[in-house]
């Protein structure tokens, strides 16, 4: 069972790193990737959608994240990184034209609320 989490622990906001912790194994918190701006608390999407998570690699799948880079204010990205291979950084970015409020929690559902 992998957790996957924004920054070390005792660090605060804002959020720059991501880490990924093999519970199963005990092993320690470790930076997997660091962003140059402020990510969001990372989403996760198994690849094969909601059903496939039982079929699955627990972390086959995508995480997705809010991106800010301060040094453009005007801009706001959302990134999408393999979750088996975080370290190589995003997968795709998706650009904003314009500035999202900086956000802090991230939530997947295969539904949809209105």
């Amino acid at each position: 069972n992998y957790l996957m989490a924004c920054d070390e622990p005792g660090r605060g906001l804002p959020f720059m790193d991501i880490i990924k912790v093999d519970m199963d194994r005990g092993s320690s918190a470790r930076k997997v990737w660091r962003a140059d701006g402020l990510i969001s608390e990372c989403v996760y999407a198994p690849r094969g959608g909601f059903v496939s998570s039982d079929s699955f690699d627990e972390d086959d799948g995508w995480l997705i994240t809010q991106y800010f880079n301060p040094d453009v204010p005007d801009e706001t990205q959302f990134l999408i990184l393999d979750a088996k291979n975080v370290e190589a950084g995003p997968v795709c970015r998706i650009r904003l034209d314009q500035m999202i409020n900086y956000p802090f929690h991230g939530t997947f559902t295969p539904d949809i609320f209105m």
